[in-house]
């Protein structure tokens, strides 16, 4: 019974149930699908009011009303913003003219309300200082300004660093190398993120201040760099021979090794383009052959073997003869100098009566006319009848004789001065002594009266443990003084072991038996 009764309590209860959901569903109305028939965009329902007279209701105070709304904008009558972009309906049809439907009318990714009053650019525009970049990348990705096409003011405009150039539009001298990235591009045609763009160690802009070309490292190509030039050979990057010697700077620093600023590195009053490029002579030696004259010498004045005059017409002059005389034939002295051919030359009044081989070494010449012979002046060497290799040996023996000499001048005069500094030795001083002795004096009378000091404090520990050992067990006030006697037996037995352990003290005995003399003698 009870589960028949049970099933059909439920079905009842899910009958009337289902009652209500139909009576519910019954009560709402069912709308029809909304037609537009005549395909103008507005539904029927909604055409039936436009093509009413527009009112002037303005149900959420937006600035445009409930009939323009629907009828014209197709906005929401019931909301102040429809497209929720922080501007209303009226702000953006009446004011900004832009669309009350679309939150970001230009799409730029900046809706427009915050376009009007967070940054002030043109909801309309999504590049408001048409400089390449839209307003949100300026503003959320690059941080430069929307409303300023060329942010860093250096002659780029942000979109042309950003995109093109990859520099800082929030910099003007991306690369710091003294350059705006604007005048490096428009200008120079350098790189402005590199500050030496053709890699020669000079900074774009020095090579501005010297003139030199930036993009090439060796601007007047004579083999040296701009910044070798400039900071190590100082000479002129711009002019490839700087001394105008002939010769490129580069071939002198790195070739000749002669001086790039000076036109005559040796001095012999001859160019080294000229010494290389003409006479063959070395641009360093004034003296290329090692004759004794310098280079320009043997150039304007050729010498004796050389022919002055080869390949023209005219005759050689010839020497006027001198009168005769007889010639005597002179040997030099073992101790005369051997001339050289220029040398015997060149030798006032006399005339060359033959020039010998390289490999001799004797010179026959005759005085000239009116010239009288002179005896050879004796040098030192010349005095003792030396020459040769045994002058070098009488050399080598003096040198040797005084450098001994001067070593035992050194040595005695270093003895000396040690034996002088260790026999003097300076005298004590007497005042320095007795101060010396008063100070001693003091430190001992410090000690010997803190010595009395520690003594007496000593004594009086002893003492007050003495005292306290006495007063720690007092006799009792009826009992008699037997006890006390004993104890003092035992103290005295005790004070005089003391007395054989230690011995006796300063003033003839312990210093204990001076703190029983009040109990001695007691009965």
């Amino acid at each position: 019974m009870n589960l028949f009764s049970n099933i059909f309590r439920g079905l009842g209860l899910t009958s009337v149930a289902l009652l209500l959901a139909l009576t519910l569903v019954a009560a709402v109305p069912i709308q029809a699908p909304q037609q537009d028939t005549d395909k103008d965009g507005l539904t029927d329902n909604l055409q039936e009011v436009c093509d009413a007279s527009p009112g002037k209701a303005d149900s959420d105070g937006d600035g445009l009303t409930d009939w323009d709304e629907l009828c014209t904008y197709e906005t929401d009558p019931k909301s102040r913003d429809t497209d929720k972009d922080g501007l209303t309906d009226g702000e953006e049809v009446n004011t900004h003219r832009t669309n009350p439907l679309e939150e970001d009318t230009d799409k730029d990714g900046l809706p427009d309300g915050q376009e009007l009053q967070r940054y002030k650019t043109n909801p309309l525009d999504p590049d408001s200082d048409a400089d390449g970049l839209t307003d949100y990348v300026e503003i959320a990705e690059n941080n430069s300004k929307p409303l300023w096409a060329d942010t860093d003011g250096d002659g780029l405009l942000d979109g042309a660093e950003v995109n093109t150039h990859q520099t800082d539009p929030l910099k003007a001298d991306s690369d710091n190398d003294g350059l705006s990235d604007g005048d490096e591009v428009n200008e120079h045609g350098t790189n402005p993120n590199n500050k030496d763009t053709d890699g020669d160690r000079l900074a774009d802009n020095l090579e501005m201040f010297h003139g030199t070309n930036p993009n090439q490292k060796d601007s007047d190509g004579d083999g040296l760099t701009d910044w070798d030039e400039v900071e190590t050979y100082k000479t002129d990057p711009n002019l490839a021979d700087t001394d105008e010697d002939g010769l490129s700077d580069g071939d002198e620093v790195k070739k000749y090794f002669t001086y790039p600023l000076k036109k005559d590195t040796d001095g012999d009053t001859l160019s080294d383009g000229d010494e290389v490029n003409l006479y063959g002579t070395h641009p360093k030696k004034g003296d290329t052959d090692g004759d004794g004259f310098t280079d320009d010498h043997n150039v304007e004045t050729p010498g004796p073997t050389s022919d002055p005059t080869a390949g023209t017409s005219e005759t050689v002059p010839q020497a006027t003869p001198a009168p005769e005389t007889p010639e005597i034939a002179e040997t030099p002295k073992p101790n005369s100098p051997k001339l050289t051919d220029t040398e015997a030359i060149l030798v006032a009044g006399y005339t060359e009566t033959k020039i010998p081989p390289a490999n001799q070494q004797e010179l026959v010449t005759t005085p000239g006319p009116g010239v009288t012979t002179e005896p050879e002046k004796q040098g030192l060497f010349g005095f003792f009848g030396l020459d040769g290799p045994w002058k070098w040996v009488l050399w080598a023996v003096v040198g040797v004789i005084a450098f001994s000499i001067v070593a035992a001048l050194v040595t005695l005069f270093i003895w000396l001065r040690s034996k002088r500094g260790g026999l003097q030795e300076q005298p004590p001083d007497p005042s320095a002594q007795r101060a010396m002795q008063r100070r001693k004096e003091t430190k001992a009378t410090e000690l010997r009266n803190l010595s009395a000091i520690l003594g007496q404090q000593a004594q009086e520990l002893r003492e007050l443990s003495f005292l306290e050992a006495v007063l720690a067990n007092p006799p009792s006030v009826n009992g008699d003084m037997s006890a006390l006697l004993d104890r003092e037996q035992v103290v005295l037995s005790a004070v005089q072991t003391l007395e054989g352990l230690a011995g006796p003290t300063a003033n003839g005995g312990l210093p204990w038996v001076n703190l029983l003399s009040p109990w001695k003698g007691r009965d």
